[in-house]
């Protein structure tokens, strides 16, 4: 059995509520929401204030379902993966999907327009741009750098991911050698690099 808060979301899509107003006047951290976002138990304490806030029943915000619909690999990702390892720059989660494995390499930094990414001689590396204004206009400087090392595509048949949180000004060097873009699929024999936002499209040819 699984838990789904789609009634919960349906409602507030038809009241026009937004999720960060919900949580406010419910009173819940990011945390529980995100748990909520992922079809995860909550306290009952949680569910009493949601209802009380939206004047409505247990069952109007979860119903439990014998078995979890997906339909895209994003989906596997957010309801079912399993986090396997971290380190400093990123999480390791473990999911399937259509029969396949797949693992998700997650970076925890969030990319933005100054984010370049480097796929290069088997290496990953994301180098942060800083805007310098200067009257003439605005030039850009070298700030942070981020080595992830080598990464190569699983040797066990499964299907590796790299996947940039938010969305990078550029991702340089892919469908090149063994990196691919969410564009171009492959098998477990190459690497997907893409941004989370592109991630959500990404499917297996």
């Amino acid at each position: 059995m699984f838990i789904s808060y789609d009634k919960l979301w349906e409602t507030l899509r038809e009241r026009q509520i937004k999720k960060c107003d919900f949580a406010e006047a419910v009173g819940i951290s990011s945390r529980t929401l995100a748990k909520l976002s992922k079809n995860e138990s909550v306290t009952t304490d949680t569910l009493l204030r949601i209802c009380e806030v939206l004047h409505c029943r247990v069952e109007d915000v979860l119903t439990f379902e014998e078995a979890m619909a997906i339909h895209s690999v994003y989906e596997a990702y957010r309801k079912a993966a399993t986090l396997t390892s971290e380190n400093e720059l990123t999480k390791t989660y473990e999911l399937s999907f259509e029969g396949k494995r797949i693992e998700a390499i997650v970076t925890k930094k969030t990319a933005n327009k100054y984010s370049i990414i480097s796929c290069r001689n088997e290496e990953i590396n994301w180098k942060q741009l800083q805007p310098l204004y200067r009257l003439q206009g605005i030039h850009y400087t070298s700030g942070e750098e981020f080595f992830f090392g080598k990464i190569r595509p699983a040797a066990d048949g499964t299907y590796r991911l790299f996947i940039i949180s938010g969305k990078p000004g550029s991702i340089e060097g892919l469908d090149d050698g063994f990196f691919r873009s969410a564009r171009h699929s492959g098998g477990s024999d190459v690497l997907h690099v893409m941004s989370m936002a592109a991630f959500k499209h990404f499917a297996f040819d």
